[in-house]
């Protein structure tokens, strides 16, 4: 029985992420990983294969979900300061991608909800601040004296940015098919949720544990 490393990483700053991959491989830890598609290692081998993971040979009816998995080579590298030099060398790593028909559909109905919304923000002059990257990255707007505000859709950004929707991927350094590497990395959801319940049940209240010496205290 294997024991993973099993978390989502990337939210972190991409430094420190691949720090802490490097920092596996050195240990020889088997990790599963939760990573995000805009990655360009990631989003790399997700274009190379796109239009093959979505073929019924890699379907699973029971969660509704494509999985293929792609073999790759991570660029280790690791300091020795008590030699002064750097090893750089290739490790295998195992990039799971999946699509999702039901996150799918939910991702693309709330991404049109939101260009839509976006849209009216722009034709009714309501600015919000915190959107003008998006209104920048998706929309062209034009003012003239005749016509007044004009506000055109940039279609090829649009569509960019609803192809990777109901997509996610996984990696590990452990050779598996695609749908067991779901399952294991999905028990991770289920633990963390029990903890919660756990937590919930005992409001929060600092465990406690007994003392020989001193009876029972916080810990």
């Amino acid at each position: 029985m294997y024991i993973y490393i099993i978390f989502y990483i990337f939210s972190l700053q991409r430094n420190d992420s691949i720090e802490i991959i490097n920092g596996l491989y050195k240990e020889h830890v088997k990790f599963l990983v939760g990573v995000k598609l805009s990655l360009k290692f990631i989003k790399k081998h997700l274009d190379e294969v796109y239009d093959d993971i979505r073929m019924f040979t890699n379907y699973d009816e029971g969660i509704n979900t494509y999985g293929y998995t792609v073999s790759s080579e991570w660029n280790y590298t690791r300091e020795r300061p008590y030699k002064g030099d750097v090893i750089n060398d290739k490790r295998r790593i195992y990039i799971h991608y999946f699509y999702s028909i039901e996150k799918g559909a939910d991702d693309e109905q709330a991404f049109d909800k939101r260009i839509s919304e976006l849209c009216s923000e722009l034709l009714e002059g309501k600015i919000v601040e915190e959107h003008k990257k998006a209104y920048s990255q998706f929309f062209e707007v034009k003012e003239t004296p005749v016509r007044g505000r004009q506000v055109y859709y940039k279609e090829n950004e649009i569509k960019a940015a609803r192809k990777y929707l109901g997509y996610f991927a996984l990696i590990t350094n452990e050779k598996m098919d695609a749908f067991t590497a779901l399952h294991l990395y999905r028990m991770k959801d289920v633990v963390e949720k029990a903890f919660g319940n756990i937590k919930d049940r005992l409001n929060m209240r600092r465990l406690l544990v007994k003392s020989e010496n001193a009876g029972f205290m916080g810990c």
